[in-house]
């Protein structure tokens, strides 16, 4: 262990900013799963209510205590780029 901290020490930036980007990584690919779950939640009460939601409230809504179909598609793409373009770029510059 020793031997591989010595190797590190002069690259401990570069060390330190690779983990920091991986871990936003991980962080962003974690959050899809809970906007697919908001998605099918919003889909089973849509169907499940005694009053059926409105058009405007099923799809239009844009806030995140009361999503609607576009405002967590536009999120789950969002999160979705983000996530690859740090893929992306992790491959271009720092892999030869």
């Amino acid at each position: 262990m020793k031997i591989l901290f010595q190797y590190l020490k002069p690259d401990k930036w570069l060390v330190f900013l690779t983990l920091t980007l991986a871990a936003i990584n991980i962080g962003f690919s974690l959050i899809d799963p809970i906007l697919l779950g908001k998605l099918i939640n919003l889909a089973n009460s849509h169907q499940s209510s005694p009053q059926p939601y409105s058009n405007e409230r099923f799809f239009n809504a844009f806030s995140w205590e009361n999503p609607g179909v576009w405002f967590i598609l536009v999120c789950s793409i969002s999160v979705a780029m983000i996530s690859r373009h740090r893929r992306w770029s992790r491959r271009r510059h720092w892999c030869p």
